[in-house]
């Protein structure tokens, strides 16, 4: 029969054997866990992404929509700005061309009188060389 040295080899070998056959199962099974684990946080990585993705482009498309409705609202602000400044320009340099137009009108009418005077005072003092001569025959004749 087998002595205790041989029955506590035997438990040896079994006992490592046994050990031995648990740890490649576990490792076997570890390994499988490992392999799902990594597919499946893979795969939630690729879906976070999706979505992330997703919303990213979402909210860049309503960046995009908000940015040019603020843009064409500050540009037609601006647009009204510049034309009432041009407007008050207009009415500024309208006024001004007024008075110019009736500085130019006075100075106009003043000139036609200045002619007409000019014409006036010629007539007159021909006038008065005409009766100066017709005198002086006058003159000549009575004495």
């Amino acid at each position: 029969m087998l002595d205790s040295q041989d029955i506590k080899l035997l438990q040896n070998m079994i006992t490592t054997t046994i050990a031995q056959e648990l740890d490649k199962r576990f490792n076997e099974q570890n390994r499988k866990w490992e392999q799902k684990l990594d597919k499946r946080f893979d795969e939630q990585d690729r879906k976070w992404e999706q979505k992330l993705d997703k919303r990213f482009d979402e909210q860049d498309k309503k960046w995009n929509i908000n940015l040019h409705r603020i843009l064409d609202q500050r540009f037609a602000e601006s647009e009204n700005m510049i034309l009432e400044e041009l407007d008050r320009v207009e009415i500024r340099l309208g006024r001004r061309i007024d008075n110019l137009q009736k500085s130019m009108d006075a100075v106009n009418e003043f000139y036609r009188i200045s002619l007409l005077e000019k014409g006036n005072l010629q007539l007159l003092e021909e006038r008065v060389d005409s009766l100066e001569n017709r005198l002086a025959v006058i003159e000549k004749t009575i004495a």
